[in-house]
């Protein structure tokens, strides 16, 4: 995958849930995914179903802060490619920054 598209993928985790309530793509689905509250209520894991055919589902992403450099993040859902992955703000605003001020590469 390109830097590009690597961008591409991390802003889709974020926008679909906070434009839709959904996974990204989560039409690919096959079966219900079982998903956990964050942070553990009384430091017991609290395990809910994401099923795509309940019309009453909503996906509701956790945020916080960065430790290291105070940006504002998103817990998302990559399950497609690995799990539960933090983003946040500033890292996805470098990335654009450096992939826009690149050099075009020489043909």
């Amino acid at each position: 995958m390109s830097d590009l598209d690597l961008l591409l993928h991390d802003l889709e985790l974020v926008r679909v849930p906070l434009d839709k309530f959904e996974l990204r793509r989560e039409r690919k689905l096959e079966a219900p995914l079982e998903m956990f509250t964050v942070p553990y209520v009384d430091g017991m894991n609290d395990v809910s179903t994401y099923d795509r055919t309940d019309p009453n589902r909503a996906l509701i992403m956790p945020t916080g802060l960065s430790s290291v450099t105070g940006s504002y993040g998103w817990l998302t859902s990559d399950w497609q490619d690995g799990g539960a992955k933090w983003l946040y703000r500033r890292d996805i605003a470098d990335t654009f920054l450096t992939l826009a001020l690149a050099e075009p590469a020489a043909e």
